[in-house]
């Protein structure tokens, strides 16, 4: 049984460009978590990997790798590997609905027998884009912030309208973004220009939302859907620092579970369960983020693995996509004895003559999903904590921290 799984960011999205640092941590932090589940399977596993990625080779060892040199070749190894293969995952993101185009190919034509494990190409394209999905879910429309779908060259006194019909503050949100790039909080009519700037740089669609600030707990609920019936994993706590036009809004990872102080975990998988009977086509594994105030808003459905699912891999006893492609039952089993895991992307400013492979051999090493990776003078990796407490984790954090930053200085 041989199983292609592509992650966009490592995998040679970027090969004529710089290499994106956190999107790359966050990118092999998935694709690593989807190998560990595989690997203990009698299933052959083929990945692509950027060619600036070969130091780390070493953390692909259980896996078939080809390294991807030049733009050109993209297509006809990306395609070699799906008509090699019996199942596939693509992890990409939907910016220039990349992850859509991509489904799209894997279907095509003479490709069409293989299984997708992932979504299909039609629900990435309403879940792949913000105000898409924001029409799908009327029904839903109790659960949903109040949002408008703007051309970026209204005029500013339209959209201050606009921004005062749904009241200050607001947000600003491109329609195909990912990790916060583009996101604003506009507190009044002089930030607008600036919060259009922003959506400009990170995306090149010509159409943006704006949408109600709900004050309440950022999260997430993961979401295992098989043959269009839904299973809940966890729901997840998210650290977003949300900031103005003038400052980038970032996500700075998360832990599970999350108790909602509001509401009963239940009501909330109840709620979220309903979106797969909606959107057709969402398939394995999908992230919903929301926000917890009065009531769940949902905020947006990412028809992909996103990084919680790493944090939940350390919970899972049984891999479900190795259920899948065994066509088991689902079976969500938890490990009970952890009470809290938490990851997060740390990143350090380092001397470029470093030696990375001393870094490596951290006493932290076991607390990383990821190798440390080394990109001009920074260092980055991804971290998974797993322990009683929420408390005994951020205390983890910060000597990790503690011991980098002695390192580095």
């Amino acid at each position: 049984m041989k199983i292609f799984i592509f992650e966009y960011i490592t995998g040679g999205g970027f090969i004529e460009e710089n290499l994106p640092i956190p999107l790359v941590c966050e990118g092999a932090a998935m694709l690593l978590s989807v190998i560990k589940g595989l690997i203990n399977s009698d299933f052959e596993i083929n990945i692509i990997l950027d060619y600036r990625l070969i130091d780390y080779k070493e953390y692909f060892k259980d896996v078939k790798v080809e390294f991807i040199k030049k733009k050109s070749e993209f297509d006809g190894i990306f395609k070699k590997y799906l008509e090699e293969s019996n199942y596939y995952l693509i992890i990409a993101p939907e910016f220039d609905k990349i992850l859509e185009k991509l489904t799209r190919i894997a279907e095509d034509g003479d490709l069409f027998n293989r299984k997708n494990l992932g979504c299909n190409s039609n629900s990435i394209n309403i879940a792949g884009d913000k105000i898409k999905t924001y029409h799908s879910l009327n029904s839903l429309k109790k659960y949903l912030p109040e949002t408008e779908d703007c051309k970026i060259r209204t005029d500013l006194e339209i959209l201050n309208k606009i921004c005062k019909d749904i009241n200050y503050p607001v947000i600003f949100k491109p329609l195909d973004g990912v990790s916060g790039g583009g996101v604003s909080l506009i507190k009044n009519k002089n930030q607008i220009k600036k919060g259009i700037d922003k959506i400009i740089a990170n995306t090149n669609l010509d159409s943006f939302i704006i949408q109600e600030f709900i004050q309440g707990s950022d999260s997430s609920v993961s979401l295992f859907i098989k043959n269009k019936k839904a299973f809940p994993l966890t729901l997840n706590y998210q650290f977003i620092q949300l900031e103005d036009p003038f400052k980038e809004t970032k996500y700075n990872g998360g832990y599970i579970p999350y108790i909602a102080e509001s509401m009963d975990t239940k009501e909330i998988f109840d709620l979220i369960k309903h979106i797969p009977k909606i959107i057709s086509g969402l398939n394995g594994y999908i992230g919903i983020d929301l926000i917890i105030g009065d009531r769940p808003y949902i905020i947006e459905v990412n028809p992909r693995l996103t990084t919680s699912y790493v944090g939940i891999k350390e919970l899972l006893l049984e891999d479900l996509f190795s259920q899948t492609i065994l066509n088991s039952d689902i079976n969500i089993d938890l490990d009970n004895s952890i009470n809290n895991v938490f990851f997060k992307r740390l990143e350090f400013k380092i001397d470029k003559n470093v030696d990375i492979k001393d870094f490596n051999r951290n006493p932290y090493k076991e607390d990383f999903v990821t190798p440390l990776f080394k990109f001009e003078n920074k260092l980055t990796g991804f971290m998974v904590l797993k322990s009683n407490s929420l408390e005994n984790n951020i205390n983890k954090l910060k000597n990790i921290q503690k011991y980098f930053k002695s390192r580095i200085s």
